[in-house]
């Protein structure tokens, strides 16, 4: 009997030890030299959270992205449109990430390397990065203490001075102590800032045959409006009311080219989307397709301006044939005009895109075309360089002395 009870101890524990194994096989091992979550499943990766502690107000900072149907989202900025790129750069530093050393560290230890909990908000916390799946966490990753290897003794060489910059990072996987390693990675792109994790492909105008930027109250009187036209087979901008007029304008002064590769730093808070009222400057611009763009912006507040659009066509549904075209004519000018038409549809699709929100935008963005009318007038000086002496011809006078008489006369 006792045999029999020893044996089946024995199958005990080895079923036990059997199951723990079979449990720990997710478990991350640490060998140096080895990149642990190399076989991540990044298509199975349906949100990421961050979350640290900013070190001016000392406040508790998250980002939450999360996996849409067709892309990812910040769903901190009300599921705007994610850069995609980016967080796949952020995932294959995970992925790539190789042990150089293991770190024995006890749980009072953790602040020494920066890994203490940051939801505790205490000083030296790690930054928190969560890698969710569909239902649950698959990992859990606390970044700690940036650090430097080696001293390279060519760093010092360098002519601008300096030493050398943090090239490896204190990480703990899924909160266990024995998972403590130094990785030769930084992660600098773990910024729980949502307007880093924004996409900010933004509108683009094309061609533009019409501009006019309209101010309110006191400034009314700075409004203008230029218009493209031909003459004589010739494209000239003039102010709007007839070409008669264009002289006036300087064509080194006029913001022929505005919006063409405008960004934004940042969707306005619903504070910040107030600043654009009835108050507000507008642009108006008209494109060749036909696609017109109305444009708000707010005063200028803390080096930025807020901004809103709209967006239109404006093409003519048909073309106006000619008097004296003939049927080839016709045919090659319908065909471009059908050609116009649709790149103008699929322009109008891409840019309504950027209506729903209120941007936040640098101000070059903007002051290119935040002229005044007088702005844009030719001054009456050409800016030639003028002789000296201001004779009536423009040829200098200059006083000769009297000499005496030639004496031989």
């Amino acid at each position: 009997m006792n045999k029999t009870v020893s044996l089946l101890i024995v199958s005990l524990l080895g079923l036990a030890v059997l199951f723990s194994v079979t449990n720990k096989s997710d478990d991350i091992v640490i060998v140096i030299g080895d990149e642990p979550l190399a076989e991540l499943p990044v298509e199975e990766i349906h949100s990421i959270h961050i979350e640290s502690i900013d070190d001016m107000d000392q406040a508790i900072k998250t980002l939450h992205l999360k996996r849409g149907e067709k892309q990812w989202l910040v769903a901190n900025e009300q599921d705007y449109p994610a850069d995609s790129d980016r967080i796949l750069r952020f995932i294959n530093n995970f992925i790539d990430m190789k042990v150089l050393r293991e770190v024995s560290a006890s749980k009072t230890q953790l602040g020494r390397l920066h890994l203490a909990e940051p939801s505790k908000g205490t000083t030296n916390a790690a930054t928190r990065v969560i890698l969710g799946g569909k239902d649950k966490p698959m990992h859990v990753l606390m970044l700690g203490k940036e650090i430097t290897g080696p001293k390279d003794d060519t760093a010092n060489r360098s002519p601008f001075g300096g030493g050398n910059f943090p090239d490896r990072r204190f990480v703990m996987i899924d909160g266990k102590h024995t998972s403590i390693t130094v990785v030769d990675q930084t992660f600098s792109s773990a910024n729980p800032d949502p307007s880093d994790w924004l996409n900010k492909e933004f509108f683009k105008v094309e061609n533009p045959t019409r501009i006019a930027v309209t101010y309110h109250g006191d400034q009314s009187t700075n409004s203008w409006s230029i218009i493209k036209q031909d003459v004589n087979g010739t494209a000239q901008w003039g102010f709007e009311g007839g070409l008669v007029q264009k002289d006036q304008l300087d064509e080194s002064k006029i913001p022929s080219t505005p919006f063409t590769a405008p960004s934004f730093d940042a969707l306005a808070t619903d504070q910040q989307a107030k600043l654009i009222d009835e108050n507000a400057t507008q642009v108006k611009i008209d494109t060749q397709l036909g696609v017109q763009y109305s444009i708000a912006i707010s005063p200028k507040i803390d080096g930025a301006y807020f901004l809103k659009l709209s967006v239109n066509n404006t093409r003519p549904e048909k073309r106006s044939p000619g008097e004296d075209e003939s049927d080839e004519e016709k045919k090659l000018l319908d065909d471009q005009w059908a050609a116009d038409t649709k790149a103008a549809e699929s322009k109008l699709t891409t840019e309504k895109k950027f209506t729903q929100r209120i941007y936040k935008v640098p101000t070059f963005t903007v002051d290119s075309v935040l002229k005044n009318r007088l702005d844009l007038i030719a001054s009456e000086d050409n800016g030639a360089i003028q002789p000296p002496g201001g004779g009536a011809d423009g040829i200098p006078q200059f006083n000769l002395p009297n000499f005496p008489p030639n004496p031989g006369n």
